[in-house]
């Protein structure tokens, strides 16, 4: 399949958004194949828009929505997209087969903060990220969690800094969630562990640009605050 370089930031689309999205940004559709799927991605540096349309068995998903898909897109779109790989340029006419990301070197670095998850309440802490990085995991401590807790972990942008708010009708002030990592994670009781390590990790160092934000969302369903503490493993650009 086509890869992007490291400094791509993937956007998972339907089929539907994906013709949108080219058609209101005047973007390429482009396509890799496999003997099961069609791999087709549109390029607007440093986004890369990107929609898997299976060409057989379906393994998650509505069949009948993906049979629609693959025959919208094998009918009107896969003869005008059939490109050679050495042909598929992006808009600043870059190859867009590149390294998939680049070495792990001595730019690792550690980042992060504390907070208090308020009781009975969803608490939302966000990072700013201000300057490129890839990231490859992050650790959680939690003290004072009760079962029925749970805490998230996703990347998001506040501030339009990719330019997709038009795009998905939001307005300033709103926020887009482009990727979820840990979703509705379970803590454990204080009682049988006082104090809680989650370690996530990231096994292709996933690329943020600077100006979006690392969200950690607890969930704390008692009355009494939890104490937070988030660590992220991160790569400079």
């Amino acid at each position: 399949m086509a890869s992007f370089g490291s400094n791509s930031v993937l956007v998972e689309q339907s089929w539907t958004a994906l013709k949108a999205i080219c058609q209101a940004k005047e973007l390429s559709i482009q396509y890799d194949e496999t003997e099961t799927i069609y791999q087709c991605f549109a390029i607007d540096r440093p986004i890369v828009y990107v929609c898997v349309i299976y060409k057989e068995i379906v393994p998650v998903g509505d069949q009948g929505q993906n049979d629609l898909e693959k025959l919208d897109f094998e009918t009107n779109y896969k003869e005008a997209c059939n490109l050679r790989l050495s042909e598929r340029l992006d808009t600043a006419n870059n190859q867009v087969t590149t390294n998939t990301y680049s070495s792990i070197d001595d730019s690792g670095r550690f980042l992060g903060d504390y907070f208090v998850a308020s009781g009975m309440a969803t608490t939302i802490h966000d990072f700013k990220v201000d300057s490129n990085l890839r990231i490859s995991g992050a650790d959680w401590w939690t003290t004072g969690q009760e079962w029925g807790d749970f805490g998230s972990f996703a990347v998001v942008d506040k501030d339009d800094v990719l330019g997709l708010f038009q795009i998905y009708g939001l307005e300033p002030g709103e926020v887009l969630e482009l990727k979820k990592y840990v979703v509705d994670v379970p803590l454990p009781a204080s009682e049988a562990c006082p104090y809680f390590t989650q370690t996530m990790e990231v096994v292709n160092p996933a690329f943020i640009c600077s100006g979006l934000y690392l969200r950690c969302i607890v969930n704390n369903n008692h009355n009494d605050d939890m104490n937070v503490g988030a660590v992220y493993h991160v790569y400079l650009e």
